[in-house]
C-alpha cells in the first residue's frame, strides 16, 4: 500500500474531518497530529454514535491511528494467524481472479513436480488440462519442448502432442548447440531434460517428421495458429559461419506446413521458407506464427510440421527449434504448461534445478506462457511435491534446514523456488497483480495419511506468509484412501506413489473444484478473517492483504487493488457484512 493512498484513505473512512485533515501534497503530519486525529475520531464518536463503546466504528478510530503511521512509514500491519486445516483448501479466495479469468477470458496454469507430472505419459500433466478443459475450455497448447526432454515425452499433453525425433538417427541433437542458445534449453541439471532440437552446419536429418499434432480438446474445425520458438544464426562477425554460407549450401532453412494428421494425410498448407540466418553478429531467439483458416468440414486430427517432407528439400541447417504451441485463435478459457517434472527428486532439488537455470531461459519461458494472455496476464503455478521430501538428507536451500525431510525443510525449499519465479517477474520488470501460486500436499497414500506426509500439509500453511496471493490444497482431503482403492486410481495394486490415467484425472478435477468453490463462495466482506465476526481484526487483516496487494484484499472485484477497495470494504465493515 502507497502512502498516498493510505492517506487518501483518512478523507474515504471520515468524511467529517476531510476538510481538516486531507493532507496537502508535500506536507508532513506530525506526532501530534496523529494524536490530535485519533483524539478527535473518538470524541466524534462518543457525541454522535449510539453504538457501544468498543464496536466496530471504535475499531476504526483504533485502526486509522495505525494507518496513519503507515501513511509515515512508521509502522506496518501485523499479520494474523496462520489459518488452520478446516476443509482440503487454504485461502482458496486469492485465486479468485485466476478463476475468474480462465472463466471469462485467459488465464495459464504452469506446473512443477515429481514423476507425478508426467507418469506413464499422463500425469497431472494430462489430468489437469482434462480437468480445465471440463471445467473453463482450453484455448490453447502448453509451451511444449521441441525436442520432448530427448524424446521421453516431457509434457506430451492431452489432445495434442510433440512429434519429436526418437534417437541420434533423426539426424537431430538435443545438445551442443552454440552456447547463447543452449543457455535457453536447460534448467541447468541433465535430469529436468535438455529439450530443443539442433542441426549444425553441414548435417541433415534423418527420417522422422517433427512438429506437433492436435488430435482432441482444441477444435480442429476452428482456426489454428502454430507458435514457434526458433533461434537464428549470425552471418556477420565472428560467430558467423562462413564456409556455408558462401559455398551456397547449408544456408539454414525450413518449411512450414499444416496436414490432416490421418490418412489420406492432405495438406492444408505450406508456408514460405524461413531463414534461420539472420544478418547481424550473434544468435538470437524468434517467435514466428501459422495459421490456417477455420473449415467446418475439418473433422480430423491435424500436424503442424516444421517441413513437408523429411530429408534436405525441408530443411537446411543449421536449424535450432525450441517451443511449440497451437492456439485455438477466437477461443478462451485456460493452457496448461508443464516447466519441471523429475522423478526421484525433492522439492530441494526442484529448487536448487529452478535456482540454478539462467534468468535468460527462465524469462523467455514465461514470455511465452504470457504472450497471449490479456492484462494482467494472470498466471497460476502449481507445485506439488512431498513424496520424495521423506527421503531427503541434505539441508533446505534458503535457511539450511536439517534434518533435510522435515516439515520446515519442506517448506523453505517450496519457498526457494517460489522466490525465484518472482525474481523472474522482478527482472523483467512484470507486474506481480497476475501472478498467482497453488502450493499442492501428496494424496493419500495409506489409511491413514502417512504421518510425514500429514506433517508436510501441516506445514503448508505456513507457506501464506510468503505470497498474498497464495493457495494451498491438500490433496488428502479430496478423496479418501478407501475409495482410491476400490476405483482404481492407483498405479497398480503395490504403488502407491503413482496414480492411473483414471486416478490423475479424478485427483486433479476434485482438486480444481474445491478451488473453484473456496475462490468463488460468497463471503461477507465485513468478517474478512473468516472467523465469524466483525471485529477489529477484520480491519488488521484487511489492511494486511492490502497493503500486500493481495487478491483478497480485492473486494469490489473490479480486478485492482485500489483505494476503491478501502471504500467497499469499510462500508460493508460498518454495515456489519
Amino acid at each position: 500500500m502507497n502512502n498516498r493512498t493510505t492517506c487518501r484513505f483518512l478523507s474515504i473512512v471520515s468524511p467529517a474531518f476531510s476538510k481538516r485533515w486531507r493532507l496537502k501534497k508535500g506536507t508532513v503530519a506530525t506526532a501530534e497530529d496523529l494524536t490530535r486525529y485519533t483524539s478527535e475520531c473518538i470524541t466524534h464518536n462518543s457525541m454522535y454514535s449510539k453504538r457501544p463503546l468498543f464496536s466496530r466504528r471504535w475499531d476504526s478510530c483504533a485502526y486509522i491511528f495505525s494507518a496513519l503511521l503507515i501513511c509515515l512509514g512508521g509502522a506496518s500491519v501485523v499479520a494474523g494467524p496462520i489459518p488452520t486445516w478446516t476443509g482440503p483448501v487454504l485461502r482458496g479466495e486469492a485465486l479468485a481472479p485466476w478463476i475468474q479469468a480462465a472463466r471469462t477470458s485467459r488465464a495459464d496454469m504452469v506446473m512443477l513436480g515429481d514423476s507425478n507430472q508426467l507418469f506413464a505419459g499422463f500425469g497431472w500433466d494430462a489430468g489437469m488440462i482434462r480437468a480445465l478443459n471440463n471445467e473453463f475450455g482450453i484455448y490453447a497448447t502448453g509451451v511444449h519442448w521441441c525436442g520432448e526432454g530427448a524424446g521421453i515425452g516431457r509434457g506430451t499433453g492431452e489432445g495434442f502432442f510433440t512429434i519429436s525425433p526418437g534417437g541420434i538417427s533423426s539426424g537431430f541433437a538435443f545438445s551442443g548447440a552454440p552456447p547463447q542458445l543452449d543457455i535457453f534449453g536447460r534448467l541447468s541439471n541433465s535430469n529436468a531434460g535438455a529439450d530443443y532440437l539442433y542441426l549444425q552446419s553441414g548435417s541433415l536429418p534423418g527420417g522422422r517428421q517433427v512438429g506437433m499434432g492436435v488430435n482432441g480438446v482444441l477444435d480442429t474445425k476452428a482456426s489454428l495458429r502454430y507458435w514457434l520458438t526458433d533461434g537464428t544464426f549470425p552471418t556477420q562477425g565472428a560467430l558467423a559461419e562462413p564456409w556455408g554460407a558462401a559455398q551456397g549450401i547449408f544456408q539454414g532453412s525450413y518449411t512450414p506446413m499444416a496436414r490432416i494428421g490421418q490418412p489420406p494425410w492432405s495438406t492444408i498448407a505450406i508456408f514460405s521458407a524461413v531463414s534461420t540466418r539472420n544478418s547481424g553478429e550473434s544468435f538470437a531467439l524468434r517467435t514466428q506464427s501459422y495459421t490456417i483458416a477455420a473449415d467446418t468440414a475439418r473433422t480430423q486430427p491435424i500436424d503442424f510440421r516444421f517441413a513437408p517432407t523429411w530429408f534436405t528439400p525441408g530443411f537446411q541447417s543449421p536449424f535450432f527449434a525450441l517451443w511449440q504451441r497451437v492456439e485455438e485463435v477466437s477461443s478462451n478459457g485456460s493452457s496448461a504448461h508443464t516447466l519441471y517434472a523429475v522423478g526421484g527428486r525433492s522439492a530441494r532439488f526442484m529448487s536448487t534445478t529452478m535456482n540454478g537455470a539462467s534468468d535468460a531461459m527462465l524469462e523467455a519461458f514465461f514470455e511465452q506462457v504470457r504472450s497471449l494472455l490479456p492484462e494482467p496476464k494472470r498466471v497460476l503455478v502449481r507445485i506439488h511435491q512431498g513424496l520424495n521430501d521423506r527421503n531427503e538428507v541434505l539441508p533446505s536451500i534458503r535457511l539450511g534446514i536439517l534434518p533435510g525431510n522435515s516439515p520446515d525443510a519442506y517448506v523453505d525449499n517450496i519457498a526457494a523456488t517460489i522466490a525465484r519465479i518472482r525474481a523472474i517477474y522482478t527482472s523483467k520488470q512484470w507486474s506481480e497483480q497476475g501472478l498467482a501460486f497453488v502450493i499442492v500436499t501428496p494424496f493419500n497414500v495409506n489409511s491413514p495419511q502417512d504421518l510425514q506426509l500429514a506433517s508436510y500439509r501441516d506445514a503448508a500453511a505456513a507457506l501464506l506468509a510468503e505470497y498474498p496471493r497464495l493457495a494451498v490444497v491438500d490433496q488428502a482431503g479430496l478423496i479418501p484412501y478407501a475409495t482410491m482403492v476400490s476405483q482404481g486410481y492407483f498405479a497398480n495394486s503395490v504403488d502407491r506413489n503413482h496414480l492411473s490415467n483414471a486416478g490423475y484425472v479424478a485427483l486433479a478435477s476434485a482438486e480444481l473444484a474445491a478451488l473453484v468453490a473456496a475462490g468463488t463462495s460468497p463471503t461477507c466482506i465485513g468478517d474478512f478473517n473468516n472467523d465469524g465476526g466483525i471485529t477489529g481484526d477484520d480491519l488488521a487483516a484487511f489492511f494486511t492483504a492490502y497493503e500486500c496487494g493481495a487478491a483478497s484484499s480485492d473486494v469490489n472485484q473490479d480486478g485492482g487493488v485500489t483505494g476503491d477497495d478501502i471504500t467497499a470494504f469499510f462500508v460493508a465493515y460498518e454495515t456489519g457484512c
